[in-house]
């Protein structure tokens, strides 16, 4: 989209830009993603070896959050895969230039990902999570809707695992659903190797679901110690009381998300083996 078009966090998102298939005919989208996810699986586990440790820890009912690490082009479709193949509808939030170009947006479009500019606040972004949030509450028959992404933002190629961004975290806040991280583990750090070489060797992956992550200092005692050890809320906003004495409030909202976020960011760190720093990765496109 051209800046002319976007006039900050002011301008209204136009329902070309923001076409959500999924929540309007969730059962005639289902048929679709699960004949696409039969090719793309089925090329996925053909190009690559692929090891899944801790399905135990997905939740048995309901949808929830999926964040994981991000370091090849091969993160999404993977996860994608591996979710569906236990009986999960899988929605990513995808950079919004993917929309940009006809056969990319096809394929966004036809998978059902949730574009999401990065480089934008406000209401366009509210769009975004908003779709988010209905995701999670579609119910039809047994599946189980899922919306996922990479907190990062974009792929690391220095071989760190960077700081996350809240969307995702505030999805999960405002839907009422767990979080749950999956460490993306290459049994080579392929994040050196030249573009052309990732293509051509065979990777071996593993994915490490974590155990379900509550977005609430109430209702998860690990994260309201890690919050209480570290002094965080003094950290971050110069209040030493819980970010849940202000629920229902934007700050409150804000604050827990960023609290949230930073705390599965480490357990994310824990899961993909990858060294945690504080810093932000640079977003170059949208």
């Amino acid at each position: 989209m051209n800046d002319d078009v976007i006039d900050s966090a002011t301008a209204e998102p136009s329902d070309d830009d923001f076409t959500d298939f999924p929540t309007d005919k969730p059962a005639k989208f289902y048929k679709r993603f699960r004949r696409l996810v039969r090719v793309f699986g089925g090329l996925i586990r053909w190009y690559s070896s692929v090891h899944v440790t801790g399905v135990e820890n997905l939740p048995s009912d309901g949808g929830f959050v999926v964040v994981a690490n991000h370091q090849t082009i091969l993160d999404s479709p993977l996860i994608t895969a591996v979710l569906a193949k236990l009986g999960y509808v899988t929605r990513f939030l995808a950079k919004a230039s993917y929309w940009d170009k006809r056969m990319s947006r096809m394929v966004m479009q036809a998978t059902g990902q949730i574009q999401v500019d990065r480089l934008e606040h406000g209401k366009r972004v509210e769009v975004s999570l908003d779709l988010g949030v209905k995701t999670l509450g579609i119910d039809v028959g047994v599946k189980r809707w899922v919306v996922a992404g990479h907190p990062e933002g974009t792929r690391s190629r220095d071989g760190l695992l960077h700081r996350g961004r809240p969307g995702l975290a505030l999805i999960a806040i405002r839907a009422g659903v767990p979080i749950v991280p999956i460490g993306i583990v290459f049994a080579d750090d392929i994040s050196h190797w030249p573009r052309w070489l990732k293509w051509m060797r065979r990777p071996q992956v593993t994915l490490i679901i974590g155990k379900p992550i509550h977005p609430s200092l109430d209702s998860n005692n690990r994260l309201s110690e890690w919050v209480e050890k570290h002094q965080l809320l003094k950290y971050y906003r110069g209040v030493e009381r819980y970010a849940a004495s202000l629920e229902g409030t934007k700050a409150g909202e804000a604050l827990t998300a960023r609290l949230v976020t930073d705390y599965f960011m480490r357990q994310l760190s824990k899961l993909s083996h990858r060294e945690y720093v504080a810093e932000y990765l640079k977003i170059k496109a949208r």
